[in-house]
């Protein structure tokens, strides 16, 4: 799609598209999404330019064909200052009708999926179908979805930047981190989203959604076997308190090997909307812990001032992640919820300066 864009304010922009189908079944028009692009950064002095955005014909064919569509497609494009982040202006456009036919395919396309679990880690195999021998950057993600919200919840990832694939049809095997999916504490069924992308432009060229079995987190693989927070021990609400400055969480930690050693602690209190999901920052620590052998406490400490400066209501989600001081891998992690608490309840505790 050629673009015409007049820019009277020099700096870098760039353009964004999504393509659409055109679902006319309820009485009314219903835009779905097909596929996307967008160009590189653009240094542009004022003048008049004709843009093109680029769409893979492979991923529009194999849509096409999903809803047996043929028609007009839709185009929602947007331009955008990239120094900024802002929106400047967008545009709807319509394109002449198009069928299966108009387009070539691109060359791959993923025929089937399916997920296991495979030692202690979630195996996704997919069955891809390829015309020739060629090199792909292959990614994924798995989701715990909110079945109330409809929302995905990302839990872990993984990406392959040169996945070679072979002409004909084969399957490949990827493999998401268990330990992830334990510390995320969500029971599934996930919702896995894996797609094929051209290395060179990153252009989608084909995807796939895979619904799990009902797994529970607990299938997966746990911390590592010597050291790990002691959730059990650490229901909702159970292990926090107020005194003079902070709220505190004491956290429950078990260590079975190695003697003493250091480790690190990273914590984040946060307010979350339980109706949209909505997260914001209030306050948040990270500190050496030194931890022996056997259950540990370790008391985390959030400013009562930044609570009170919030305004928000708890209770307050505390976000626990315990590292390896030396190679800062995670080791653990832990969505503590704390009491319910009113925000004004911290205004005692904040020290007022005299004068």
């Amino acid at each position: 799609i050629n673009v015409a864009v007049n820019v009277s304010i020099p700096g870098i922009y760039r353009l964004n598209g999504g393509l659409h189908i055109v679902d006319y079944s309820q009485g009314w028009e219903n835009w779905i999404f097909i596929a996307g692009t967008g160009t590189p950064e653009m240094n542009l002095t004022p003048g008049s330019y004709i843009i093109p955005l680029n769409y893979e014909q492979g991923i529009i064919k194999n849509a096409l064909e999903d809803y047996d569509y043929s028609g007009v497609l839709k185009a929602f494009i947007g331009i955008e200052d990239v120094e900024n982040w802002m929106p400047i202006a967008n545009i709807e456009y319509t394109t002449q009708s198009y069928t299966t036919d108009d387009f070539s395919g691109s060359g791959v396309q993923i025929v089937d999926g399916q997920c296991s679990i495979v030692n202690g880690n979630l195996n996704v195999t997919l069955i891809i179908n390829a015309s020739r021998n060629d090199t792909y950057r292959i990614h994924g993600g798995v989701h715990w979805v909110d079945q109330n919200t409809g929302w995905w919840e990302f839990i872990t990832g993984m990406c392959i930047e040169n996945q070679d694939i072979t002409n004909g049809t084969y399957q490949y095997n990827f493999t998401f981190n268990g330990w992830d999916i334990y510390n995320s504490m969500h029971d599934g069924p996930y919702k896995i989203w894996m797609g094929i992308e051209n290395r060179t432009t990153w252009h989608l060229l084909d995807e796939i959604e895979i619904n799990t079995d009902p797994w529970s987190y607990t299938d997966f693989s746990g911390a590592a076997p010597d050291i790990w927070i002691d959730k059990e021990n650490m229901s909702a609400g159970s292990v926090d308190y107020m005194n003079d400055t902070y709220l505190t969480v004491n956290v429950s930690i078990y260590k079975s090997t190695n003697g003493t050693e250091t480790f690190w602690i990273d914590s984040s209190l946060e307010y979350v909307n339980e109706n949209n999901g909505y997260r914001e920052f209030i306050t948040g620590i990270g500190l050496p812990v030194l931890l022996t052998n056997g259950t540990n406490m370790v008391a985390l400490n959030f400013n009562a001032g930044d609570i009170y400066d919030s305004g928000y209501d708890g209770p307050y989600h505390v976000m626990i992640n315990l590292k390896n001081q030396s190679t800062w891998r995670d080791i653990d992690k832990y969505e503590y919820i704390t009491l319910l608490a009113k925000f004004f309840v911290f205004l005692s505790y904040i020290p007022l300066n005299k004068g």
